[in-house]
């Protein structure tokens, strides 16, 4: 935190300002805020401290739980949180991992280390749900199952802020069930920091991060390599990252850069079909950003955005038959540009948006034909052939009211995108607060998805997209209530979503290719609750607990799709519990649990492989795992090891693609500071 924005008095912090961050959901604390480190740490899901006070003025902390900026105390949406201190004591060295550990996030891996992991929230597909990082859109138009590939590492990570429900109003297109906003952290710290694991299976992960601050010039760079031999044939990776940040401040302005690419390689053991196991994949993902907020009478906000992603994928990792005609090859770009502002007018605050961006592929599976076809520079006689654009163009608009105890949101986001034409999406919230601690909530919301490219164009032996798809269309309304104290929010939410336009790949008759419709209507039902315990901050002597996050989450689906046979069952998880904790064992030995129980609605076929025969329909066996960690921390120096799925489970989280047992992992880091007297 900026020493210029910081005053100390008996133990009372004033900050001027929580976070400059515009793309976060809290932030921007214009107001003078007295508060305790104890209170704001985990009341309001953001930063930890010790203990100084319990004085606080929630009612005039800004969080962005909307377009706008508005009061904590006046958020209505059901926002979950994980921070730094739980995300670098829980047993996970992958972000999928992590997030498999939050409410209503169903992780669903192909692999170990985060090598591929689709994701869906509140029973939604995995195109359903949108990923940003540092409020920049991370999906991927080619198809879902690279929304996950990011070039950052847990470690990098601040916090990670999760929006469960329908959020187009809020980031635009795709954002259908839910968002996830990857914050990366930044430090007034000069500091060097070497990081080294090795475990089971060949596996390592070797990684440098620093930071430097120049006046008020910030730069964060990270630098790490992961490889595996593989839990069994064919399921080896290797994963290369690189990610920047700088954060220049000015008197009233921010400007902020971001940056990262990554690399993958990995044998892909029947990702997409257990016929032929010996599969094999290389990702290339590249994005980089800019953004300028200006925080004058009228806030502005000016960003430019690209992504980059590069996909190479092989039936036959080797000895292919004659048959097979080669790799398939895919490459697509996004560009865009946005602006915001927010005011005050109409007796509130006024936000008003704008967003263009363009999504571009070239394949030689996907798209229409090129007039001319482009050489693919990994080969030597083999091209791009087919290829596609689309552009969006949306305009946001929202007004919150703030009325005594009661607060209301309401907008819209209109879309026009040069394939679909235009699509609107409004929203209200409403909150009503019982007391300062106490408050009920209530929402109605529309949401759409717009169809990938592979949806539309993939033609393979026993599939064909479909160019005359629709846009996939949502309305979910919800109930909820929250109950925050200095160390505990206790949270709770009832939905109900109705989809109209929901694709699935069906077909009528056994022989027939499968073929994505807009004929499925899918409605959801759900139940969400959730308690987080910051027990470290209670006034007892050498109480042993650290936290306690528990969180349970029920979805029940039904599901129309006339006389059609529907290739994807409803494979969503009905139950969904996990509980985190965290604990201390002696002075600085600490260790953490995560344990899960995942009960999967749905059948799949299993294959025989040896036999090259396909069984009778089996159901999902309900799943148990329990992660476990062991860490030991001194002035600059941590050691830990860690166990995944220490019950030796075995599972899957896709059909037919079998997932590790106990995986063993240790490590250690070291962080040097760098001129600077400060201590950690």
């Amino acid at each position: 935190m900026n020493k210029k924005k910081e005053q100390k008095t008996k133990g009372i912090f004033y900050f001027k300002q929580w976070s400059r961050k515009q793309y976060s959901i809290m932030h921007s604390l214009k107001n003078v805020v007295k508060i305790s480190v104890l209170s704001v740490g985990y009341l309001l899901h953001s930063f930890t401290g010790s203990a100084q006070t319990d004085t606080l003025k929630l009612e005039e902390i800004q969080v962005k739980a909307a377009r706008n900026e508005l009061k904590y105390s006046d958020a209505v949406r059901m926002l979950t949180l994980i921070d730094k201190e739980e995300i670098s004591s829980m047993p996970a060295s992958d972000i999928s991992t992590v997030l498999s550990s939050a409410m209503s996030i169903d992780v669903r891996e192909r692999g170990a280390g985060g090598v591929q992991a689709d994701f869906n929230m509140r029973g939604g597909s995995f195109e359903q749900a949108l990923v940003l990082i540092n409020g920049m859109r991370i999906n991927d138009p080619q198809t879902g199952h690279f929304s996950l590939n990011l070039p950052i590492d847990a470690n990098d990570i601040s916090r990670i802020e999760i929006l469960s429900g329908p959020a187009a109003r809020i980031y635009g297109n795709n954002a259908f069930s839910g968002a996830i906003n990857i914050i990366t952290g930044k430090s007034d710290r000069n500091f060097i920091k070497f990081s080294g694991i090795g475990g089971s299976y060949g596996y390592y992960d070797a990684k440098i991060a620093s930071n430097y601050k120049i006046k008020n010039f910030t730069n964060y760079l990270s630098v790490s390599k992961t490889a595996s031999q593989g839990y069994k044939e064919n399921t080896d990776f290797n994963i290369d990252n690189i990610y920047y940040s700088a954060n220049q401040y000015f008197d009233n302005s921010t400007l902020n850069v971001q940056a990262g690419y990554t690399a993958k390689a990995f044998g892909a053991n029947s990702f997409y079909t257990p016929v032929f196991p010996n599969q094999y994949e290389e990702n290339k993902t590249a994005f980089a950003n800019i953004r300028y907020r200006s925080d004058k009478k009228i806030k502005m906000t000016y960003a430019g955005y690209w992504r980059f992603n590069y996909d190479k994928f092989e039936l036959f990792r080797n000895n292919p038959p004659s048959w097979y005609q080669g790799a398939n090859y895919h490459k697509n770009n996004t560009y865009g540009v946005s602006v915001n502002s927010s005011f005050n007018a109409l007796g509130g605050t006024s936000s008003l948006g704008a967003e263009w961006n363009k999504e571009q592929i070239i394949s030689n599976k996907l798209g229409d034909s090129l007039k001319t076809p482009k050489l693919i520079k990994e080969t030597s006689n083999r091209y791009y052939t087919k290829g596609n654009e689309r552009q969006n163009f949306s305009l946001f608009a929202e007004q919150q009211y703030s009325v005594r105890r009661f607060n209301i949101i309401a907008g819209l986001m209109s879309n026009y995108n040069t394939v679909f034409a235009w699509n609107f999406y409004p929203g209200i919230d409403l909150g009503y607060a019982v007391n300062r601690n106490f408050k009920l909530s209530a929402s109605a919301n529309f949401a759409g998805r717009i169809p990938s490219f592979t949806e539309l164009y993939y033609v393979g032996p026993t599939n064909t997209g479909n160019s005359e798809l629709k846009v996939e269309k949502s309305f979910t309304y919800e109930t909820g209530i929250k109950y925050f104290n200095k160390f505990a929010i206790i949270q709770a939410a009832i939905f109900r979503r109705l989809g109209s336009n929901i694709i699935d790949w069906v077909k009528q008759n056994p022989d027939d290719l499968w073929k994505p419709e807009n004929i499925t209507h899918v409605n959801a039902t759900g139940i969400e609750l959730s308690a987080n315990f910051k027990l470290k901050k209670l006034n007892f002597a050498n109480f042993p607990v650290n936290y306690v996050r528990i969180n349970y989450a029920y979805t029940q689906l039904d599901k129309n799709s006339g006389n059609y046979i529907s290739k994807y069952a409803l494979d969503y998880l009905v139950h969904n519990f996990n509980i985190s904790l965290g604990h201390n064992i002696y002075k600085n030995i600490k260790a953490s649990w995560v344990f899960q129980y995942r009960k999967r609605n749905g059948t799949f076929i299993p294959y025989d492989s040896e036999q090259g025969i396909w069984l009778n329909a089996e159901n999902y066996k309900a799943i148990y795992l329990l992660n476990f960690k062991l860490h030991y921390s001194a002035k600059h120096l941590k050691v830990f090891t860690e166990a995944n799925n220490l019950f030796n489970i075995k599972y899957q989280d896709i059909e037919n693609v079998a997932l590790p047992g106990i995986w063993i992992k240790a490590g250690v880091s070291y962080k040097l500071n760098l001129f600077s007297k400060n201590k950690d």
